[in-house]
């Protein structure tokens, strides 16, 4: 703020470090204060875009380094502050079907239709374009670009216009995709557009592929608000060996009516973001070959596997094995071989294969 005099924003004045003033973040505000935090470093830093601006777009800017140190904001004793992932994505828009001809000439073909995509609520200067395709009654776009700073929230909208020189461009059609048909495997298929005309069955086909994310993790206890990257990564669990059945007398021979399966999570991430394979029985060597992506694993976070086998209706499973996989393992090149279960007692020595 010192180099910037002439910004007023309210957000950059209640970031101000005055002992009379100084904010306190508890859980629920701390979002909102960790992205103003961004907005007004930002704008510290030299950017001449509104901190208001900045701040609807925090969780899409591409830092992945802590910035400097903000004293004028504090965490409550035991307050965390976990706002949603913001995942950017692929958006291929492949083209769309069925069109009506807002010129009124059905069949002429005389319309040039193009698309817009946009995350609800963001400034319109965020939105993509695809190109225009003239003459056309079934476009094929086959336009790509990326989307930055999608959260669990927000809606990923796409509509469709008629291009006009001497009026404004006609609406064709409009469909919004949420969070849960895009995270985390990504979506790929044909939706229908609303607004498309009476009795118009309009089809816009679409692929959107998650590609990895920012997000403000926290502000932690020494008042920095800490910037963190995670990106999204397939992973396979393959199988395992050796396995033995966990018993009160210790490991012993695998039953062959128990079912074993495997669970794999970030550890600390809620239970929705885990994966788990199918139950396999009848054998010491399940095969899985489960195959799933991840949204992301920090620098400071770890990939646990947990293998259990089941116990009948009435008793818990029981956990035969745990491994995990710390980030530096995999980010760079992948990892590809078999870890070995801890845990698991004496007289075995049973492996996880990814």
């Amino acid at each position: 703020q010192e180099s910037s005099p002439n910004k007023t924003d309210a957000s950059t004045t209640a970031l101000s470090a005055t002992p009379a003033a100084t904010p306190v973040v508890t859980p629920a505000a701390a979002p909102v204060v960790a992205q103003a935090a961004v907005a007004a470093a930002e704008a510290v830093a030299g950017d001449q875009t509104s901190v208001q601006d900045d701040a609807l777009v925090g969780g899409g800017i591409a830092i992945v380094d802590p910035i400097e140190e903000l004293s004028a904001v504090q965490v409550q004793p035991g307050a965390t502050a976990t706002p949603p992932l913001r995942t950017p994505l692929r958006v291929l828009v492949v083209g769309a079907t069925g069109l009506r001809d807002a010129n009124g000439k059905r069949g002429s073909g005389m319309f040039d239709p193009y698309c817009v995509c946009e995350i609800r609520g963001t400034p319109s200067k965020q939105a993509m374009q695809t190109p225009v395709i003239p003459n056309s009654v079934e476009p094929r776009w086959n336009h790509e670009f990326d989307v930055m700073g999608f959260s669990e929230e927000d809606f990923l909208c796409f509509t469709v216009y008629d291009r006009n020189i001497d009026k404004d461009d006609d609406l064709l059609g409009t469909v919004a995709v949420n969070a849960e048909q895009i995270l985390p495997a990504g979506f790929e298929g044909e939706l229908p557009l609303a607004d498309a005309g009476a009795g118009v069955a309009a089809l816009l086909q679409l692929k959107i592929i998650p590609v990895g994310g920012v997000e403000v993790w926290q502000i932690s206890p020494n008042r920095r608000v800490v910037i963190e990257q995670r990106k999204a990564f397939d992973v396979e669990i393959v199988g395992a060996r050796g396995l033995q059945c966990v018993g009160d007398h210790g490991p012993a021979v695998l039953d062959q009516q128990l079912e074993t399966y495997c669970v794999c999570e970030v550890r600390g991430r809620p239970a929705t973001e885990r994966i788990q394979t199918q139950r396999q029985s009848g054998t010491a060597a399940p095969s899985w070959k489960h195959s799933a992506r991840m949204s992301g694993c920090g620098p400071h976070e770890m990939l646990s596997f947990k293998v259990y086998h089941s116990n009948g209706p009435a008793s818990k499973d029981a956990l035969i094995g745990t491994a995990a996989l710390s980030p530096e393992r995999f980010q760079s090149h992948g990892f590809k071989g078999e870890l070995p279960l801890a845990g698991t007692g004496e007289g075995g020595s049973p492996y996880l294969s990814l």
